[in-house]
């Protein structure tokens, strides 16, 4: 006759608390020989210090930032950031490392600054 899962189950589960205590049980022994053996030669007993559980440092990762479009229109015309970045770096040449932008959609202009103080212009 064959035996149901669970039964199966419950044996195992039986079986590996059996080996558990043994385990600790010839652990304690061991322990208790040790303290009776320091008792008997006169020597302090030896403390077993119990093992540190190792931890792990948990990190959540950060949720990627959501990209952002900005656009800007004025009469009838627009023009977007990466468009506005990429002409101003055209303009500037190869001295555009730092970049301040100031857009004047009335002049259909963006004047630039560089990290050097040199300004130009340039047409949107």
């Amino acid at each position: 006759m064959r035996k149901k899962n669970e039964e199966v189950v419950k044996e195992a589960v039986v079986v590996e608390e059996k080996k558990t205590v043994k385990r600790a049980a010839k652990k304690a022994e061991k322990a208790v020989e040790a303290v009776a053996e320091a008792v008997s030669t006169g020597e302090e007993a030896p403390v077993e210090e119990p093992k540190a559980k190792k931890t792990t440092k948990r990190t959540t990762k950060k949720a990627a930032e959501a990209p952002v479009a900005v656009e800007i229109q004025y009469a009838g015309a627009s023009i977007t950031y990466d468009e506005l970045v990429k002409k101003a770096r055209e303009a500037a040449g190869e001295k555009a490392e730092a970049i301040t932008l100031y857009v004047k959609p009335e002049e259909r202009r963006a004047y630039f600054v560089l990290a050097g103080g040199e300004t130009g212009s340039f047409e949107i």
